[in-house]
């Protein structure tokens, strides 16, 4: 199975969960942002104040691939919001495309691998 590193931001207190990737002006390729929640939930994103196309991938706690939702920036209230289709505990955040580019679908998995 191929794997796709990606350098990624971990948000994993609610400050920082909500705060994700707003204001930003750009996403290096291959950087993203792994939301972690501390258990399995049906997840709810939103692109309030966020500026660049995004796809957030949502991933159960085994890792495995839930859905995927492509994201525009929103400019006025109120703004939609990109639910998860089933429970997740993991949500990655990356450039609008990623998704076409790597074929991400059913079968897919995260892991997640923390740099100390």
């Amino acid at each position: 199975m191929d794997s796709y590193p990606l350098i990624v931001e971990i948000a994993s207190t609610p400050g920082d969960r909500d705060r994700g990737l707003m204001y930003r002006t750009s996403l290096p390729e291959n950087h993203g942002m792994l939301f972690v929640f501390e258990k399995p939930q049906e997840l709810f994103f939103w692109m309030k104040n966020t500026k660049i196309p995004l796809e957030v991938l949502y991933f159960e706690a085994q890792g495995k691939f839930v859905s995927m939702q492509s994201m525009i920036p929103c400019t006025a209230d109120p703004c939609p919001s990109y639910p998860s289709h089933g429970l997740a505990q993991y949500a990655l955040e990356v450039n609008a495309g990623f998704s076409h580019r790597y074929n991400v679908g059913a079968g897919w998995s995260i892991d997640y691998v923390r740099d100390e």
